[in-house]
């Protein structure tokens, strides 16, 4: 299965189990790899192009445009 199995599609989602160490793509340039998983919380490495934000969910649409316009100055 390549590291990662495939559960279906949820609302245009994919819901995918990952192993230690491995990788998905996203796109063209876009790696998420999973580091670790320690006490039921997942560490992951995002690997993209600098024009990519990237931020959690906690952030506001408002904070993440804005996130991204400022990395696309910069890029």
């Amino acid at each position: 299965t390549g590291g990662f199995v495939a559960k279906g599609k949820r609302n245009g989602g994919l819901n995918l189990s990952l192993a230690v160490r491995r990788s998905i793509l996203i796109g063209r340039g876009i790696r998420v790899t999973l580091l670790e998983i320690v006490d039921g919380e997942a560490k992951l490495y995002f690997e993209a192009p600098r024009s990519v934000a990237i931020s959690r969910d906690d952030y506001t649409m408002e904070q993440h445009l804005e996130f991204q316009r400022r990395r696309e100055e910069v890029a």
